[in-house]
């Protein structure tokens, strides 16, 4: 079976994400662009592997990152977009853990 000997990899970083959406966004300012992780998915793409990429920061994504997304993706052969949408009511609760976390991060450095 072809599709059981392709190697897949999983890349899950809002670092990887961050590179398709504005410089000068607050998202992306928080979290840079690491543009290894570009090249290393490029570098999958010519050996023919498989690359699952997740983040919900490809929500904050305009058209232009939308282009450039395309433009990247276009190096595999076939590509599957699976969008995911958490309603409000339930975002809700994960946003309040995750500031709190931050917060609570950024308050034990003291």
């Amino acid at each position: 079976n072809l599709r059981s000997k392709r190697k897949k990899i999983i890349i899950n970083s809002v670092n990887f994400a961050t590179c398709f959406i504005d410089p000068q966004h607050e998202g992306r300012i928080r979290y840079p662009c690491d543009p290894d992780r570009l090249l290393h998915g490029l570098d999958l793409a010519r050996k023919g592997s498989n690359v699952f990429i997740s983040s919900e920061a490809f929500a904050k994504m305009d058209e232009e990152g939308v282009a450039m997304l395309e433009n990247y993706l276009s190096h595999w052969s076939d590509v599957t977009i699976i969008l995911f949408y958490r309603r409000y009511y339930e975002w809700l609760p994960s946003l309040f853990n995750h500031e709190n976390k931050r917060w609570y991060r950024d308050e034990s450095k003291w």
